[in-house]
């Protein structure tokens, strides 16, 4: 593919802060925080045209030094958890952002919960060393 011009243009924001922007690969999920913005904003990635869509924003008005995620295998997928970030607050503080999906369901949905990666080393720290 032709990568000397954009697939697409997307106003994200106008403050010139550094972007935390974290990809969810199970879901094609982007989520995109600015440093002093209090703001997440979250879209879906998709192979067509016009190959990013809008999701919603996470709205806050106490700006973010940084932002950390929580693993996709300790989600509450029975609350349709699809994310939970750790957002570092001016003062020190840590708040917890539940990114969920509104459904009416209480059990577990494979659509919004695809298998995801598992966090295992395929090596030894010994067998890596060694080459």
């Amino acid at each position: 593919s032709d990568l000397s011009k954009p697939l697409k243009t997307e106003m994200i924001d106008t403050s010139s802060g550094v972007l935390f922007t974290t990809w969810d690969e199970d879901t094609k999920m982007l989520y995109v925080g600015g440093k002093g913005d209090g703001n997440i904003r979250y879209y879906e990635l998709s192979a067509e045209r016009p190959y990013i869509h809008f999701l919603s924003e996470y709205k806050s008005s106490t700006p973010q030094r940084g932002l950390g995620w929580l693993q996709k295998t300790a989600l509450k997928v029975g609350e349709c958890e699809v994310a939970r970030a750790y957002k570092l607050q001016p003062k020190g503080t840590i708040e917890v952002i539940s990114f969920t999906v509104p459904r009416k369901a209480t059990v577990f949905q494979e659509d919004i919960s695809p298998p995801t990666r598992e966090f295992a080393a395929l090596t030894s720290a010994a067998e890596w060393l060694g080459g």
